[in-house]
Parts: structure tokens; C-alpha cells; sequence
């Protein structure tokens, strides 16, 4: 009872009894009354807590907030540090072209770039807000960055639309690269015929480098000029930048032309490559081919080839695990090569086409084209699989707020973007 508000007459029942035990003291017994009778009325009563008290982490310890309200229902494991989709999405008046298919960062002012195909455009993303949209050539493929002059490179295939380009009223063949300087176009750069899915920008030597797939050439551009139109194989589609060698490696229909600044210093036998990633662990070009297959090229030499599964897609290296991801659409699978050896497989979602790795977190995005999913691969485990928008076809990552920009390509419909933190 002394933890608590005295209850009515409480008190005075307290002192009476305090009287009639002090018979013989009665000085005493009304002293003890009225102090007890003091202390039992100003007790006071218990307070509400209107917080939750946290005890402090222990050494190697976090204190993680929990969103709920209902303690009475438990929260979800959360250790696992799964990449949720950022809420809220991007407003509805947010939207892209139609058919977005290809996206790069500029880290010098941390815009995303977004190629919209049908509708020769270029969004450009600052956060979750579409801060510009560009007019560019007809029919942006692909881009890149180069540090040295900050601009973005855009590859046109069909450079500019002309209804009186034939009879027909067709688009020309002749190519174009847009030169985007933040928000602005500010150069139009004409290049060969069908410029096609991969630039690549060599630090080496400054240079952006831009395949033809149509008239078997590679545009050399620096700055806003071509400085050189360099022979390659048949259908030069691709290029990668090695930046141990300073090499370009740009595929071509059943070779691969291995460059220096304008010069081919060789040419390497493949198999209908498809797309290719540089692996600076090991110094390796990995290529997928459209035999179902990887080629492994050193230097100059080709070293080794292996079998993957049903249609190879994009290689991604990620250089925490020293793996290189190739997701294979037509198996639902990813394929990790460490090396010229396939360590792992891991199943994802319907129709992959693409990967993407995170620096911030180690992770590796896989978007699945036909089921609206992302999968999130640590190493060889598959930790998440995030609800995108429809038909994921892209990804790439922006260092600044440590976000991954998902490209939903809806053919002949505005696209959207989904975000991943």
C-alpha cells in the first residue's frame, strides 16, 4: 500500500490506530499520526509511461526501430537487410517515354538517364523525380558516361526521323550520337549506320567508342567530334573498355576486334557473341554467346569457353564475391563463374535479362522480363524477390542516394521506373 494514492479514509483510519496503540505516550502517538497520515496522502500515484524505454546495444549491437504499433503481434525478421521498393513511388505524373530500355548514372551530377525508344527521348531522373525529358535522335539504344567532360554519351540507331528518307517514308540507317550535358542536348554527332546496344568510354585515352552493327565500323568520338572511323568485323554491335590492358574488345558478328586508341591490333575468333563484361580481378573479357555458351579472353588470346544454359544474357561482374553473374532467360537461372569454371547456379525469376550489381550493399539485381520481378542475389544465395513494375528489362545504380533504378519497358506505353534503396 505505500506504493500507491491512499485510499478515502484511508489516513485516518491509519492514525487511529496509531492513537490507541501510544496510550502511554500520547505526544508521540499524535506526532507518529500526523506523520503518517502526511505520508500516506502524499503519496503519488503511479505515472502512465508514455515511452518505451530501449536498453542500450551491446558491443557488435544495433538498435533497429520497429514500425509497428500492435506489440502483440511480432515483426517480421528483418536481419536478413532486404532491399524494399522506396515508398512512395514516383508521382503519377512522373512518367517516361515509351519503351524505355537503357539507363546510366552521371555521378559528376548525380542524374539518371533513362533511353526512351519509341519516342526518342531521354528522362532524366534526379531522385524519384523526372526532372527533364530530352529530345535525341530516333531510337536511343545505348550511353555512357565519360568523366572527363561530364557529358553523357546517347547512341541514336537511326540518327534523326525524316519521313522523306525513302519511298517509303522510312527512317535512314544513318546513326547519330546525342551530347547531353546535364539538361541539355548540345551537340548532335553523326556516326555509322545502326549504332547498336553497347558504347563503351575508354579513361585511357578520352575516347567514346560506338559500334555499327550495319556498315561493320567503330565511330571514334572525343568531345563532340569524330576523330576516327576505325574497320571492324561484321555487324559490330558492342564494345567494353579493359582497363588493364587499355584495350577496347568490340564484337562482331563471329569475331571479336580488339582496339587501341583507332588502331585494331587483333582479331579474335567467337562464336555470335552477344554481349560482353570486364572482370579486373583476373584481367579476363567475359563474352556470352548466342550458342548457349562463355568465351574467356586474355590479352589478345582466346583461353577458354564453357556451357551455360538457354540464351546468356548481359555478364555482371561483382568484385566483393570476384564473381561474374550471367543470367540465362530461358531457364530462370543465373550462372556464377569464378575463373573459367561455373561454381553455382542460382534459380531466379521468369525470362532474366539483365543484371546489375549494388556497391552499396553487394548485392546483385536480376530483372526477370516476364513475371515483374527483381531478384537480389548475395553471392550464391537468393535473399529477396522484389514486385517491380511490368516487364523489368534494365537496371542501373546511382552511388549518390545508393539507389537502383529499375527500367520497366512497356513496349508502345509509357514506361516507368521502379526504385530500389
Amino acid at each position: 500500500m505505500g506504493g500507491g494514492r491512499a485510499r478515502p479514509g484511508q489516513a485516518r483510519i491509519i492514525s487511529m490506530a496509531c492513537k490507541y496503540e501510544s496510550m502511554k505516550s500520547t505526544t508521540i502517538a499524535i506526532l507518529l499520526g500526523v506523520l503518517l497520515l502526511f505520508g500516506c496522502v502524499n503519496q503519488a500515484p503511479p505515472q502512465q509511461n508514455s515511452s518505451v524505454a530501449v536498453s542500450a546495444p551491446g558491443p557488435g549491437q544495433s538498435v533497429v526501430p520497429t514500425p509497428y504499433t500492435n506489440f502483440s503481434e511480432p515483426a517480421p525478421n528483418t536481419s536478413a537487410n532486404v532491399p524494399q521498393p522506396v515508398i512512395p513511388p514516383l508521382p503519377a505524373n512522373a512518367t517516361l517515354g515509351r519503351d524505355p530500355r537503357f539507363a546510366t548514372y552521371d555521378p559528376g551530377n548525380g542524374y539518371v538517364y533513362v533511353l526512351n525508344y519509341q519516342d526518342d527521348t531521354v528522362s532524366v531522373l534526379n531522385g524519384t523525380s523526372v526532372i527533364a525529358t530530352l529530345p535525341v535522335g530516333s531510337s536511343p539504344i545505348s550511353a555512357a558516361y565519360d568523366p572527363s567532360d561530364g557529358y553523357v554519351y546517347v547512341a541514336n540507331e537511326f540518327g534523326t526521323k525524316e519521313p522523306s528518307a525513302n519511298e517509303f517514308g522510312n527512317e535512314p540507317e544513318s546513326g547519330t550520337v546525342s551530347v547531353l550535358n546535364g539538361t541539355s542536348v548540345i551537340a548532335t554527332v553523326p556516326v555509322g549506320n545502326v549504332p547498336d546496344s553497347q558504347i563503351a568510354y575508354d579513361p585511357g585515352d578520352g575516347y567514346v567508342y560506338v559500334p555499327n552493327d550495319m556498315d561493320n565500323t567503330v565511330s571514334v568520338i572525343s568531345g563532340t567530334s569524330v576523330i576516327a572511323s576505325v574497320t571492324a568485323g561484321t555487324d559490330a554491335h558492342a564494345a567494353v573498355y579493359d582497363s588493364g590492358n587499355g584495350y577496347v574488345y568490340v564484337l562482331d558478328y563471329d569475331t571479336v576486334s580488339v582496339l587501341n586508341g583507332t588502331s585494331v591490333v587483333a582479331t579474335i575468333p567467337a562464336e555470335s557473341p552477344v554481349s560482353a563484361a570486364y572482370d579486373p580481378g583476373n584481367g579476363y573479357i567475359y563474352i556470352t554467346n548466342s550458342d548457349n555458351t562463355v568465351s574467356v579472353i586474355n590479352d589478345t588470346s582466346f583461353i577458354s569457353d564453357f556451357v551455360v544454359e538457354n540464351n546468356p544474357g548481359t555478364p555482371t561482374y561483382n568484385p566483393r564475391d570476384g564473381y561474374v553473374y550471367v543470367a540465362s532467360s530461358l531457364d530462370e537461372m543465373v550462372y556464377l563463374v569464378n575463373g573459367t569454371s561455373v561454381i553455382a547456379n542460382v534459380t531466379v525469376g521468369n525470362d532474366p535479362v539483365f543484371s546489375a550489381y549494388d556497391p552499396g550493399d553487394g548485392y546483385v539485381y536480376v530483372t526477370n522480363y516476364d513475371d515483374n520481378t527483381v531478384s537480389v542475389l548475395n553471392g550464391t544465395t537468393l535473399i529477396a524477390t522484389d514486385q517491380v513494375g511490368n516487364d523489368p528489362s534494365f537496371a542501373a545504380y546511382d552511388s549518390g542516394n545508393k539507389y537502383m533504378y529499375v527500367v520497366n519497358d512497356i513496349a508502345d506505353s509509357n514506361g516507368t521506373i521502379s526504385v530500389l534503396n
